[in-house]
């Protein structure tokens, strides 16, 4: 009778371990369910941060690029202001650089 006894309660303790095993499956399921779930959401912060940099460095660079052109353009108005104003100093100046990058150029 002792060994009926001892075999109904190995199968208990079978079942529970089986049990256990199935718990603690179902556990690391679960876990890697929300770990995934956690990586999608990280992967779009990641995204919606790239993007709003991306957006406010292009915008950055649009206005600088427009900051340069209107500089540019004020600096050959005045230039050319200049040139209408004194045209011998402007031939002057021009044979002037001319003959230093020629020079330069000869080195």
């Amino acid at each position: 009778m002792s060994k009926g006894f001892e075999f109904g309660s190995a199968e208990r303790r079978n079942g529970a371990a089986r049990s256990a095993l199935k718990s603690s499956a179902t556990d690391v399921l679960d876990d890697l369910e929300e770990l995934r779930d956690d990586a999608v959401r990280l992967a779009e912060a990641a995204r919606r941060a790239a993007r709003a940099e991306v957006e406010a460095a292009t915008a950055r660079v649009t206005r600088l690029r427009r900051q340069v052109r209107d500089r540019a353009r004020g600096e050959v108005r005045h230039l050319s202001q200049n040139v209408r104003e004194k045209p011998t100093q402007a031939l002057a100046l021009a044979i002037g650089i001319g003959i230093l990058i020629g020079i330069a150029w000869k080195r």
